[in-house]
């Protein structure tokens, strides 16, 4: 009786850390997707003269251009939900600036995040979890790129 009674205990700490090691993953792969999200769309705007996409399809096939222009291979699937349903992030005139997941599941991980998602170690769920794709620079001499220059003497 007694070796059933830990042999229980033990498969219930198993499954604890298989549950959690799972979680782990999902995370992984939340930021993984985001990031290819992220990019995905600072590289249409790039093509596209400033132009942002209103469909996440169009990063799959862009249809600005005569030939074939793939920004994401698919569009990746919520780890945390498990469907692709993503909460879409527009600007003012309904383009695609950023993506982020709709669980509000608690997210285990709380630092060692990239500089660019340096806000998630303050997030309570996946959801505060945006992936939001980087303004366009300046022109130089715009609030761009500046170059120092030395002071006369």
């Amino acid at each position: 009786m007694f070796v059933v009674a830990v042999m229980g205990a033990s498969l219930a700490v198993a499954a604890d850390f298989w549950q959690l090691a799972q979680q782990r993953e999902k995370e992984r792969e939340l930021l993984f997707s985001g990031h290819q999200f992220r990019r995905a769309i600072e590289t249409f705007r790039a093509r596209n003269s400033g132009k942002l996409p209103h469909e996440l399809q169009e990063l799959v096939l862009d249809p600005n251009w005569p030939v074939t222009q793939r920004y994401l291979r698919k569009i990746y699937v919520d780890p945390m939900t498990g469907r692709a349903d993503w909460s879409l992030i527009r600007d003012g005139q309904g383009g695609i600036v950023g993506i982020h997941s709709q669980s509000g599941g608690k997210p285990i991980k709380a630092g060692n995040f990239r500089l660019q998602d340096g806000e998630f170690a303050e997030a309570d769920t996946y959801a505060q979890w945006r992936f939001i794709a980087n303004p366009p620079a300046a022109p130089f001499g715009q609030g761009g790129l500046s170059i120092p220059v030395p002071a006369s003497r």
